[in-house]
């Protein structure tokens, strides 16, 4: 009878299967399996409650039956009931240890949940079992991925392509694990297999784009360009939005590339607007970053977070990121009413947290860049939810009620391409702290620099140097003569392709000159030894703008379309050197050239530039902090009238506010 029962199961005959168990356990009440089958043919009918029902009635007659427990668990997944799925799972595995599916599902959702560590070992023990499953090496190097353990990720997910060698989600993974490792060849390999597999795989352009830029090798740039525009024109989407910021100079084609990267994430639908906490004392922000360490948006905003007004403002900083005791995470925990650690929190739990402290305002210091947790926002944390900083341009997604920006980085003729409101913040949209910690500054011949030449600099991430800014920077110093470029380019294929490339403009290559990584302070005490710094196209300069700017380096720049190619102009608007932005790129070379080739004329200028990193509003966090608590009281006002969300200018303050004075003076 039981037999029969599941030979109808086999079929597809599902009524029928649960009348042949119905009859078997009316002779064998407590026939284990039966139970179980009977789950399983009830979950396949789509009735979830009463297949747990019956998985409950296997476990009390059978209670180390593996089987039943791993079928409710997966059930209990689909219901969304993850901690009941993994308390199933382990149950499961202690009842038999070798239940390869058990290993394997509690892993992944393990991993879903963002229990990292626990996900890497029981995947572990699913690869003693079976060490030829690809898909439980994949699982495991996605997780070291997510760790920040780039080495045994690769290992990972070779094993995964030695078991499955067209495994195209490996290879783009493994491509990206070695580009964190800076094996550009490997990289690079890599990524040449994944579009031999897939021509059009989604985001594989872009990433080849990147790798080649820091190889030095530009060859490709223009056929990149072209199939990158022509992916997202025809609508098929997969373009990475903050790597095409380094291609295109387009804000109708970013957007295009942020909406689709949420469609391809199935986070299109956010959900609806929560109602408003009741009003308290103080306004409550949250804000929302893995990157609460030592990194630049903390150099950037840690004096921003000190500034604010904590009679009026409940500030409460959601950590994501890995755990890191350094200095940075120490201050911003002291500026801070909490600082809470969401890292091993699943979105739903996440989103649950920042709702239980009743956040009126969250804001998103990401976007869209590595380690993003947009689902958060998709799920809707708070009542108000902000795009602030970390992300330049539109999200293109509902979740996202306003973006901070200022009039210098979106042109009228380019508001259209954003989905959110506006945020108009007076001076510039980027907080910059009024002292940056910097070494003793060394002299020229100590960072490999001649002494009487004109010190020509671009910082800018290699990626982000195009093929036409390359040309650009190779015609200027053709145009003046005792001028250097030094770069920031430690790959040597690089550098063999920037001195090829110099050969070739007729320019000797001993005057490109290398610098390579130092510590932050010794980074910038070894910056104030330039000149003048050459802006990328079209992604300007950031942080690595307002740095040079800090040190009484000039800055020219080239202002396109787009938010990423703006931001250095924004902030030479806020510095009072708004002179130094250009909007061609004729003008761009004809300012470099005249500002290179004229010393008094430099000299008077990075004097102006040395006494705006003293005085001038970019830097001066509590001016900052006013306008930005004015935007988000603005916000908060808004949704609890019920507004629509809508643009608006913050007033500036109406004098410059008291600035304790500084322990050194900038050079």
């Amino acid at each position: 009878m039981f037999r029969a029962a599941l030979a109808e199961q086999r079929a597809g005959r599902f009524d029928a299967a649960l009348a042949g168990y119905d009859r078997v356990l009316k002779l064998a009440p407590r026939h284990a399996d039966a139970h179980s089958n009977r789950g399983i043919v009830l979950a396949q009918l789509g009735r979830a409650d009463s297949a747990i029902a019956a998985f409950d009635k296997a476990l009390k007659a059978r209670p180390d039956h593996a089987d039943a427990e791993v079928n409710r668990a997966i059930v209990l997944t689909r219901l969304g009931r993850d901690d009941a799925a993994v308390a199933g799972y382990e149950r499961a595995l202690r009842a038999n240890p070798r239940h390869l599916t058990a290993a394997i599902n509690l892993g992944l959702l393990l991993l879903k949940l963002h229990r990292l560590s626990a996900a890497i070992d029981v995947l572990e023990h699913a690869r003693a079992i079976d060490p030829n499953l690809a898909a439980v090496h994949f699982a495991q190097g996605s997780a070291l991925r997510e760790m920040s353990r780039f080495e045994p990720a690769a290992i990972a997910f070779r094993r995964a392509i030695a078991c499955q060698p067209d495994h195209a989600d490996a290879i783009g993974a493994l491509a990206l694990v070695e580009l964190e490792l800076k094996q550009h060849e490997a990289a690079l390999a890599a990524i040449e297999r994944l579009l031999a597999l897939d021509p059009d795989r989604p985001y594989a352009l872009e990433l080849r784009q990147r790798i080649l830029r820091e190889l030095g090798d530009w060859s490709r740039d223009g056929e990149h360009n072209a199939a990158i525009a022509a992916r997202l024109r025809t609508g098929k989407g997969g373009v990475e939005p903050l790597l095409l910021m380094t291609t295109i100079d387009d804000p109708e084609l970013q957007r295009e590339a942020a909406r689709a990267w949420f469609a391809g994430h199935g986070l299109a639908t956010a959900a609806p607007l929560l109602p408003r906490h009741p009003a308290g004392q103080r306004l409550r922000l949250g804000y929302f970053s893995a990157d609460f360490h030592d990194h630049a948006t903390m150099r950037l905003m840690a004096e921003m977070f000190e500034a604010h007004d904590r009679t009026r403002f409940e500030i409460t900083a959601f950590s994501y990121g890995a755990d890191a005791d350094d200095a940075s995470r120490k201050r911003l925990a002291a500026a801070v009413d909490a600082l809470v650690d969401i890292a091993g929190m699943n979105d739903t739990s996440a989103i649950a947290e920042t709702r239980r402290r009743r956040i009126d305002v969250a804001i998103d210091l990401k976007g869209l860049t590595a380690s993003t947790r947009m689902g958060i926002f998709v799920g809707r944390a708070a009542p108000v939810q902000v795009s602030f900083l970390g992300y330049p341009g539109t999200l293109a997604s509902p979740a996202f009620d306003w973006l901070i920006a200022d009039r210098r980085l979106i042109p009228p003729a380019e508001r259209a391409h954003y989905s959110e409101a506006i945020a108009w913040l007076p001076d510039s949209y980027q907080p910059n702290p009024r002292r940056r910690d910097v070494a003793a500054r060394p002299t020229r011949a100590a960072a490999g620099l001649p002494e009487d030449a004109i010190v020509l600099c671009s910082f800018n991430a290699a990626h982000k140097v195009s093929g036409e800014m390359l040309g650009a920077w190779l015609r200027i110093l053709g145009a003046v003569p005792d001028s250097v470029l030094w770069l920031w380019h430690d790959q040597p294929r690089a550098q063999a392709g920037l001195r090829a490339a110099a050969v070739a403009a007729g320019v000797a290559p001993e005057r490109l000159i290398f610098a390579g990584y130092l510590p932050q302070a010794e980074h910038l005490a070894r910056l104030g030894l330039a000149d003048l710094f050459l802006d990328s196209f079209p992604y300007g300069a950031h942080t690595t703008a307002s740095d040079a700017l800090s040190q009484g380096v000039p800055l020219v720049t080239r202002a396109g379309r787009s938010f990423a190619s703006r931001v250095p102009t924004s902030l030479l608007h806020a510095a009072g050197l708004p002179e130094l932005s250009t909007t061609s790129l004729a003008d761009y070379e004809a300012l470099a050239v005249a500002l290179a080739s004229d010393p008094p004329r430099l000299a008077a200028l990075k004097a102006r530039v040395a006494a705006a990193a003293v005085a001038a509003p970019l830097f001066d966090p509590v001016r900052f902090a006013r306008h930005l608590e004015s935007a988000v009281t603005t916000m908060d006002a808004g949704a609890r009238a019920g507004a629509a969300p809508a643009d608006f200018d913050v007033a500036p303050v109406a004098t410059p506010l008291a600035l304790p004075p500084m322990d050194t003076p900038p050079p």
